[in-house]
């Protein structure tokens, strides 16, 4: 029987929109599409979401050392706002709410940075109502790393074949997998929605 349903949080129940956000500022596309792999999608901030504290202000004097050309762009990035660039998905937060409602237990795995959570906690209750969580800048690993899912798991006394985690990334859904957690690629709501109701209707 399931009983447990993880979800992922950016991708999922959050957009995370770059793009649209650099583009406010009005640079050129190519301007635009080098910063947000390089900034948004850089070692630098992939590396902060596993750490205990750290800011984009801080990590952001390494970024420009890689790429000097862009250290204005990179400095008006960093005091623009930037976690606005989360928003959460209206549709998808319901669907949280619901699956809560009907007596599934619900938990939040996430690579978010402690600086984005203190930002996203402020935009939806999700955080409130979930069973528990674990995110990366506790655990010191981003996933797919075996370490986040064993951490959630033994934190909250999981049993894997009885759990079903949604991700929109399909190594941390096959690593999800190779510890005996049911896995759902997130595609998008419908999609999920119908293979949440086979994997339960299943597991009877």
């Amino acid at each position: 029987m399931i009983n447990n349903i993880i979800f992922d949080l950016g991708g999922v129940l959050f957009d995370l929109n770059p793009k649209g956000y650099i583009e406010k500022f009005g640079y050129s596309d190519k301007t635009t599409d080098l910063l947000v792999q390089e900034v948004f999608f850089g070692k630098e901030l992939m590396e902060l979401t596993a750490k205990p504290k750290g800011t984009f202000k801080e990590v952001k004097e390494m970024i420009k050392e890689r790429i000097p050309k862009y250290s204005k762009e990179i400095d008006e990035l960093e005091n623009g706002n930037w976690q606005s660039m989360l928003t959460i998905r209206k549709d998808e937060e319901l669907f949280f709410k619901e699956i809560k409602a009907k007596g599934f237990n619900v938990y939040i795995l996430s690579d978010l940075s402690k600086e984005c959570y203190d930002y996203d906690i402020k935009l939806s209750d999700i955080f409130k109502i979930a069973d528990g969580a674990t995110y990366s800048f506790e655990v010191g690993s981003n996933k797919p790393n075996i370490n986040n899912f064993n951490t959630i798991i033994n934190k909250y006394n999981l049993i894997p074949n009885e759990t079903v985690f949604i991700d929109d990334n399909p190594n941390n859904i096959k690593t999800a997998n190779e510890i005996g957690i049911n896995g759902i690629l997130f595609k998008n709501l419908e999609q999920c929605k119908k293979e949440l109701e086979k994997i339960v209707n299943s597991n009877k």
